[in-house]
């Protein structure tokens, strides 16, 4: 909650950084060379007149003694000694910060005067306290406390938040005399460590400082109280805890404040007792909605007894809509399915907000028993309840349910029917197979679509015999190229590209000549050399209407391999619509991406161009250059600028090409030129916009 994240802000900003520097140097490596005593004392010599910024590296000798005397206590004294008697000198504030870093990890009793000495130095007192926060001896919490009356300002605020960073219990009585200052900003470092602290005590001084502290230091003592609160509950003394919370619950309290001492009130009880879950019930109730909305989370997190979700069941019929909608939904989030048939009944309601949540609990909760109620309210519902019933039939859960659906399926709406076959597919119900390849023959065109729509994402090799009944079922034209899109997607599955007709060439073999005239364009569509094979034979076939597909055949297929028929085609057929489509077919593959060199396939595309008899088909190699990113593409597209007829097309295709830096950065002269033509040319104003982007370099 946000007062946890404002109260840890708080305490980083007083708790030392320093701790976190001495822990990790305490964790320096554990092998230890012996004490270079030479070095040692060249690095002190360094050490006096040290700058930050000098080589730190010369006084590495000091952070590998502090390393190897660790366990031999008269070599760590003498170390200390030294150190200390730096902080005694005129030396540079960075060699006596350097000193203090050093006596944090290796301080004792021994240094506490002379690093007590520097806690009103104004450029030391920082880096003196955090030595003296680390230094676990009695005697350096107690020098933080005599001079927290000799401090003021950051100084004294740094000192309070070091004496909370060691949890000092026996500094309480000094802080809680610190609740009143007249600097509010040190009134508040001093409640904040005193919930630092922790403990029975400073609970105490928190709990009375609250009704009597000024305004501005009311919310550090609330924030500090939490904190508090949570150690003694780590500290086992839930009782003190509890008043500490309930002394947060008021109305006079922020409510954020209110709101994290009601979860913390909600933590010291048992999380399937009565008392629990009459306080959750006490939320869910109450008008104000961050309040409810704790309670919702309460919910969501309690113990997933079936007592505890009987019981906030129960709640429901006592709820305003909004209450009863939201209790709903994080029912559905806990999860347990004994609420079940109160959630059913919650759809008498006649409150459409409501209904939508019953329909979208369905989801986590209902079994198969409720697909029926589901597809009539996606049939029947409100455009809110409608988008709730789709999603829970998504997620609804259970061995049967897939079964359910296509029941329902059958006995529904053409348009219902498409819907459903889609959920399905949602659903990935590879059980549903069968009942799409008996609806992908169906009468009405809605729910053929939806079937190949989700044999094409679902099914096997082994189903493609039944597909090709529905691309034979399909009318020509569109219809009939999904129904063969279907049917490709399924055989792109296959993992050996040469054998991925197979499936097709084998329904193929079962039909009569009609049919298999009819399927040479779905065998185009998939390729490889038994397909090619097929297609050739079709090609020179004396029959017209198989000529014809085994054209369409050619023209559909998926890779480059064709381009040389397709070439040919382009040269030698007289029929012109042939002609048409051997053009675009090869203008399509001469560009795909796949293994040839970005040469060739541009190479291919300017065979094609040359091919081209009319500036539709010249426009439409120009359009296709855009998918080879290469200099030469833009080389090819340019001379096109100077032709009225083509000009537009080669503006877009020079600006798409542009759009790609890696190509466009290296080139940028060649680019800018081509560019600014755009800009001189182009009628559209998206194209030069982009085009003046791209000339000041950005994307």
């Amino acid at each position: 909650m946000r007062y946890q994240k404002s109260t840890r802000l708080a305490l980083a900003a007083l708790i030392s950084l320093g701790g976190a520097m001495a822990i990790a140097a305490d964790k320096a490596p554990v092998d230890k060379a012996p004490v270079d005593k030479a070095a040692v004392d060249k690095a002190f010599e360094t050490l006096k007149t040290y700058d930050w910024g000098a080589d730190r590296n010369l006084l590495s000798p000091i952070d590998e003694a502090a390393v190897a005397t660790r366990d031999d206590a008269a070599a760590r004294k003498d170390l200390e000694i030294r150190l200390a008697a730096v902080l005694k000198t005129d030396a540079s504030r960075d060699a006596k910060a350097f000193v203090c870093r050093k006596l944090m990890v290796i301080g004792t009793a021994e240094s506490v005067p002379v690093l007590a000495g520097l806690l009103a130095d104004k450029d030391l007192s920082h880096m003196a306290r955090y030595a003296l926060e680390r230094i676990p001896a009695p005697e350096a919490a107690q020098a933080l406390r005599d001079a927290l009356p000799k401090l003021s300002g950051a100084t004294k605020i740094g000192a309070i938040g070091s004496l909370g960073a060691r949890r000092d219990a026996a500094s309480v009585p000094a802080l809680a005399g610190l609740l009143g200052d007249a600097d509010t900003a040190v009134a508040r470092a001093a409640a904040l460590s005193l919930g630092a602290i922790g403990g029975t005590e400073a609970a105490n001084v928190l709990g009375d400082a609250s009704k009597t502290v000024p305004e501005g230091v009311k919310e550090a003592v609330a924030d500090a109280s939490l904190i508090c609160a949570e150690r003694l509950l780590a500290d086992g003394k839930k009782a003190e805890a509890v008043l500490l919370y309930k002394s947060l619950d008021g109305a006079t309290q922020p409510k954020l404040i209110r709101l994290a001492a009601m979860r913390g009130l909600l933590t010291t009880t048992d999380a399937t007792s009565d008392e629990r879950i009459q306080m959750i019930g006490g939320l869910l109730i109450n008008s104000d909605r961050d309040v409810a909305a704790l309670g919702l989370q309460q919910v969501r997190e309690s113990a997933n007894g079936a007592e505890a979700t009987k019981r906030f069941t129960d709640l429901l019929p006592k709820l305003a809509p909004d209450g009863q909608a939201g209790l709903l939904d994080a029912l559905a989030d806990r999860g347990d399915k004994t609420a079940r048939p109160a959630v059913v009944a919650m759809l008498k309601n006649a409150d459409s907000q409501v209904r939508a949540a019953v329909i979208r609990a369905l989801g986590s909760l209902g079994d198969t028993a409720d697909v029926a109620t589901l597809v009539e309210t996606l049939a029947t519902g409100a455009d809110p309840e409608k988008e709730a019933a789709q999603a829970s039939l998504i997620r609804l859960q259970g061995p049967s349910v897939n079964a359910a659906i296509v029941a329902e399926m059958k006995r529904a709406k053409p348009e219902l029917r498409a819907q459903l076959f889609d959920l399905l597919v949602a659903r990935r119900a590879m059980d549903a197979i069968p009942a799409m390849l008996e609806a992908a023959v169906d009468e009405d065109a809605r729910v053929r679509q939806a079937a190949l729509n989700g044999l094409g994402r679902l099914a096997a090799p082994e189903h493609v015999s039944g597909m090709v009944k529905a691309v034979l079922k399909s009318p020509a034209g569109s219809q009939r190229e999904m129904a063969e899109k279907a049917v490709m997607f399924v055989c792109d599955r296959i993992g050996e590209p040469d054998r991925r007709a197979d499936p097709v060439l084998a329904a193929l073999a079962q039909q009569g000549e009609e049919e298999k005239t009819a399927l040479l364009p779905l065998v185009g569509r998939i390729g490889g050399p038994a397909a090619l094979k097929v297609v050739e034979a079709a090609l020179a076939d004396p029959n017209p209407q198989r000529r014809e597909a085994g054209v369409r055949a050619l023209c559909n297929w998926p890779d480059a391999s064709v381009a040389a028929k397709l070439t040919e085609l382009t040269q030698t057929t007289a029929d012109a619509g042939q002609r048409a489509s051997a053009l675009r077919a090869l203008m399509r593959v001469a560009v795909l991406s796949d293994n040839r060199p970005d040469a060739e396939r541009l190479d291919l595309l300017k065979k094609a161009m040359s091919l081209a008899t009319n500036d539709e088909d010249r426009n439409l190699a120009i359009q296709r250059a855009k998918a080879i990113r290469t200099m030469e593409s833009l080389h090819f597209v340019l001379p096109y600028l100077d032709k009225p007829e083509n000009a537009q097309e080669a503006c877009a295709t020079i600006v798409e090409l542009a759009h790609h830096r890696e190509l466009r950065e290296p080139n940028k002269a060649e680019f800018d030129k081509a560019l600014d033509a755009v800009i001189r040319l182009s009628k559209d104003a998206d194209l030069i916009d982009r085009a003046k982007r791209y000339k000041k370099g950005q994307t």
